[in-house]
């Protein structure tokens, strides 16, 4: 990152989820939004993975050729 604090603080917020096989309900929402989210490498169009433990989420930003191998099953073969 570009000379800015690592640290971001934001707050949990509420969206309402509609749901066919249960009842509606509002759920957690984390919005990460600003230049500095592309400042930590992460470019518009880009897929991601959340690695999801206990009061942490962990985001990664998704090689392309590994997004590939996900969509297609078939490994890039390397020249």
């Amino acid at each position: 990152m570009k000379n800015q604090n690592k640290t971001r603080r934001l707050t949990v917020s509420s969206i309402y989820q509609p749901r066919t096989c249960i009842e509606d309900k509002n759920v957690p929402m984390i919005n990460l939004i600003g230049l500095w989210v592309e400042n930590a490498g992460f470019k518009i169009g880009d897929k991601i993975a959340v690695d999801v433990e206990q009061n942490r989420l962990l985001i990664n930003r998704i090689e392309p050729e590994i997004v590939q191998e996900v969509v297609t099953g078939k490994k890039k073969r390397s020249k």
